[in-house]
């Protein structure tokens, strides 16, 4: 019996089937889809006329679709074939595919025309470098695919240099897969199509292009094959074309391969720490795959720069060519910048333009790892494969042994090298040489963070956070102990303890086994222990009460540890992702720091109070003489700052907040003052937007709602029932946040603090400031700050009756419990 006519309903209906196969993962589903493409495209394509032929191109050449992959599809006719029966044929083939909402990229071409279209574009170039035949003349095929190939080969030079300045304008733009938290699974440093531009390179027919790959393509396969998977059914979970694997689809993804769950392990690695989490396990495997890949191509392409700079007037590339590229090569020379020549040292040599171990290396000296690692970083030379495979051969210590005094000196220096040591580092490890000096680096290895402000897993964390601080060297007293105290920071990540408190602990362990002297261990132990001491005060905590900086000052100790610590936040922040460090950060940070020597120094602090009736004598004259309400805008760096002024009455800033939320402004920070004589002063922090806010019809509002004209309620109902239609649309990723309200009067001599972390919402802060305001408590100050999916804010209250200051302790739960039925309301 015939099979059914074929039309877009029939194949939706059927590719919607097979998408849902759960008995199909991963690169199964990925042949499939291919192999039920291959059936419908010779299907509609039936009986082509002589010389005609229907071919796959690009990536569904090699037979592997994920299910938002693009089929490229190729209708090959003869030279002088009229437009209409190409219309005719192409539309047969075409529209069902169209019909079915499918993915169809398809091209008409003669033979002919395509080898010249590929003969000066790239895309075109690669793609029918391994064309598939798929109905009509094969033979034709066989001479497309031929003709292509041949003129790749014959012009290999100016390919490969198109070739790697696409890769690179490609890595800029999506980063490395190995050490990102939601990597670009395709497009990524070590991702899909760098796997593609090897095997296109290689196809380039030059011996000594093919020796510039350390080993066969073959042994990338696996590699290759585990992110097809995993894209496979990161498409399956989105129902899209989706490259970027997210916090929030890692957890799908990982559930869609049950315990299939695809696993990679390399020379020298393992599945660090017992991971249990298939999540965790995944991307452990992801970053294991690309750092393969990754490995190959940055080596291949150093090697093959080499060629090109060293083969300008090739004749090979052809008259016009060899121009053209003469003119490139010599432009990438003179802007290239000079290679320090390396540091002499005994058993090393550079030998094509890598470092090499010569029969002179002493062997027996336990820091040769760390000296070569060092002048490799330091000089910018990478290691040879030869090199790392000879440190790797030689017997390796005991992880737990002591180290040697030089051995200690070797590795400060290497962490000091800044960021070509995060390349030396990563080479190293490669050969699990790394790890092998320093046994806990293993768990961190390759180990995400499940964590939305952070852009890198824990590994490639530190060693960014080491390469900044590098920049603080000269900073600090004890550039060894900030170096040593970058590396330990979050060392203790990926278990259940707390990761500053078992930092702590790896840190008295391995820094005695270093050689570091007790007090230096206790220095570093600080550093670790407090890494989020700094910016989480200065963020979070009343500047102006003396009772902070009394705090830090006790947490840290001495001058010098403090010093460490403010360069420490620096480069972690920093190394953290866009979101952890701004201008409006360092100002805090910087003037914490300044209040914390002081207090260290015994010199008085300034006053913890101010003065608003001096500080704002015009807001504060304009509300006296004349009434109603005063408001300003002013600027502080990246911020808009806003003022308001009016008669002190219960729930006053309540009111500020609400009228502020009804213009979507968003709030970074707050503060609030009174007068002696009734005045109160309100100062906001203003995120940044796109647009100004409308501060004119914010005081007009404002003027209206102090004057009792405006229903504030009626507006914020409103405005809060939009943001939830609008926040339901939006995808939460990373964890779910907790919810806490500390009620504190430790904080303060004079206040009482409470800090509040709990789910974003619309107007959580104007709830909070109601709330506090049904209470009969008064908002001296505010913190408040949104990150990502969380809301921390912190207020500092007092009793509104002159002198009351803190609220007791008594009255606390039931402030807690009123807090949280506001925040409960998100």
């Amino acid at each position: 019996m015939a099979p059914p006519a074929l039309d877009g309903t029939t194949m939706r209906a059927a590719r919607a089937a097979l998408v849902e196969r759960r008995d199909l993962t991963g690169w199964a589903l990925a042949t499939a889809l291919s192999a039920q493409a291959d059936e419908w495209l010779v299907r509609l394509a039936g009986r082509l006329p002589a010389g005609w032929s229907l071919a796959a191109t690009g990536g569904y050449a090699r037979g592997a679709l994920c299910p938002g992959s693009d089929i490229d599809v190729l209708l090959l006719h003869p030279q002088r074939a009229s437009d209409d029966q190409a219309k005719e044929i192409a539309a047969r083939i075409w529209y069902p595919f169209w019909d079915a909402k499918l993915k169809l990229s398809p091209a008409v071409q003669s033979p002919r025309s395509a080898l010249q279209l590929a003969s000066d574009d790239l895309v075109t170039a690669t793609s029918l470098l391994n064309v598939r035949h798929l109905a009509g003349n094969e033979q034709v095929v066989a001479e497309l695919r031929e003709g292509a190939q041949q003129q790749w080969r014959k012009r290999p030079l100016p390919w490969l240099h198109r070739l790697l300045e696409a890769t690179r304008q490609r890595w800029a733009t999506a980063g490395p897969v190995s050490s990102l938290l939601e990597p670009n699974l395709k497009d990524g440093r070590g991702g899909l199509r760098d796997h593609d531009v090897l095997r296109w390179a290689v196809e380039s027919g030059r011996a000594d292009v093919v020796a510039s790959l350390e080993a066969p393509l073959g042994e990338l396969a696996a590699a290759a094959d585990l992110l097809l998977s995993v894209r496979c059914e990161l498409h399956r979970a989105t129902s899209r074309h989706s490259d970027v694997l997210t916090l929030h689809e890692q957890d799908v993804v990982a559930a869609a391969f049950g315990d299939e769950l695809p696993l990679l392990h390399v020379d020298g690695d393992a599945d660090r720490g017992g991971r249990t989490d298939p999540a965790d396990r995944l991307m452990h495997s992801v970053s294991t795959a690309a750092r393969s890949i990754e490995w190959a191509g940055e080596r291949f392409w150093r090697r093959v720069e080499r060629i090109l700079d060293g083969s300008a007037g090739d004749g090979a590339a052809g008259p016009r060519r060899v121009g053209r590229l003469e003119r490139i090569v010599e432009r990438g020379r003179r802007n290239r910048p000079t290679r320090p020549t390396p540091e002499p040292m005994p058993g090393l040599a550079v030998i094509g333009d890598e470092l090499h171990l010569t029969d002179a290396a002493d062997v027996d000296d336990p820091a040769l790892l760390f000296r070569v690692a060092g002048v490799s970083a330091r000089s910018g030379i990478p290691l040879s494969r030869e090199a790392l495979t000879a440190l790797r051969s030689l017997p390796a210590r005991d992880g737990s042994a002591p180290w040697t005094e030089s051995m200690r000196k070797e590795f400060v220096g290497l962490l000091g090298a800044g960021e070509p040591m995060i390349g030396v580092v990563e080479a190293l490890e490669h050969y699990g040489l790394f790890s092998r000096a320093l046994p806990e680096w293993e768990h961190v290895r390759s180990l995400p963070q499940r964590n939305a402000f952070h852009v890198y897993n824990v590994d490639r964390h530190l060693l960014q956070t080491i390469a900044n601080a590098a920049g603080f060297v000269r900073a600090v007293g004890r550039p060894d102990l900030l170096l040593v105290g970058a590396l330990f920071h979050d060392l203790g990540k990926g278990y259940e303890r707390d990761h500053s408190d078992l930092g702590v602990d790896l840190t008295r362990l391995i820094g005695p086994r270093m050689g570091f002297a007790p007090d230096d261990v206790e220095t570093i132990a600080v550093l670790v222990q407090h890494h989020l001491l700094l910016v989480e005060t200065a963020t979070r905590r009343d500047l102006n009460d003396p009772r902070t900086a009394a705090n830090v000052a006790d947490a840290v100790g001495t001058a010098e540890r403090l010093d460490l610590l403010r360069a420490l936040t620096e480069s972690d922040a920093t190394a953290t992702g866009p979101s952890a460090w701004s201008t409006w950060k360092r100002a805090l940070v910087d003037e914490l720091v300044r209040r914390v020597h002081e207090t260290l120094d015994g010199r008085p602090t300034q006053p913890s109070g101010v003065d608003p009736g001096a500080r704002f004598a015009d807001l504060v004259e304009q509300v006296r003489y004349g009434g109603g309400v005063a408001s300003e805008v002013d600027h502080d760096g990246e911020f808009v700052v806003f003022r308001v002024a009016a008669a002190d009455r219960a729930g006053l800033f309540a009111t500020v907040v609400g009228t502020l939320v009804v213009h979507r402004v968003d709030i970074a920070t707050a503060e609030a003052w009174s007068t002696s004589d009734g005045v109160a002063v309100q100062q906001f922090q203003i995120l940044p937007d796109q647009d100004p806010p409308p501060f004119g019809r914010v005081q007009n509002d404002l003027a209206a709602v102090v004057g009792g004209s405006l229903d504030l309620e009626d507006r914020l109902a409103a405005r809060i029932d939009e943001a939830r239609r609008r926040a339901r649309r939006r995808a939460i990723a990373a964890a779910a946040p907790r919810t806490e309200v500390l009620v504190s009067n430790e904080a303060s001599d004079s206040t009482t603090m409470i800090d509040v972390r709990a789910p974003d919402g619309p107007a959580v802060l104007y709830r909070l400031a109601a709330s506090l305001a049904d209470f009969g408590v008064d908002i001296r100050t505010a913190k408040v700050a949104t990150l990502g999916h969380e809301v921390v804010d912190v207020f500092y209250v007092q009793r509104p009756e002159p002198g009351a200051g803190q609220i007791p302790i008594e009255q606390h739960q039931a402030l807690r419990d009123l807090l949280y039925a506001a925040v409960s309301l998100s």
